[in-house]
């Protein structure tokens, strides 16, 4: 019973990550220098380990299409000539590092303009 519930939770926190990795992707579609996350899955086969007072330790019992890896792709994206002067690209590694009041951010984007 206990196997059930844990297994059933598992498939939920897995499809809400999709979700959510998903809507925030769309979500940022037209930002530019946006870098989307990306899942990984995989499967998680069970075991039944007994223990020395004759029981057993129950493991994750098959749960397909997991997710295994989640991280930011960071791939380098197609650049785009503008007619704006302000507008800077970065070819290859690295990042902006923008100055606010709180701190320094990162970003990949480059439409600047003057305050």
């Amino acid at each position: 019973m206990i196997q059930a519930i844990y297994s059933a939770t598992a498939g939920m926190i897995n499809q809400q990550t999709i979700v959510e990795v998903v809507t925030n992707n769309l979500a940022n579609s037209s930002t530019y220098g946006y870098k989307s996350d990306e899942l990984s899955f995989g499967r998680i086969l069970g075991t039944l380990t007994p223990t020395k007072s004759g029981g057993a330790i129950y493991s994750i019992n098959n749960i397909d299409n997991i997710v295994i890896k989640y991280g930011t792709d960071f791939n380098q994206g197609g650049m785009q000539r503008t007619d704006n002067v302000l507008d800077l690209a970065l070819d290859g590694d690295g990042f902006f590092a923008i100055q606010y009041p709180d701190g320094i951010r990162y970003t990949r984007s480059g439409n600047f303009s003057k305050n």
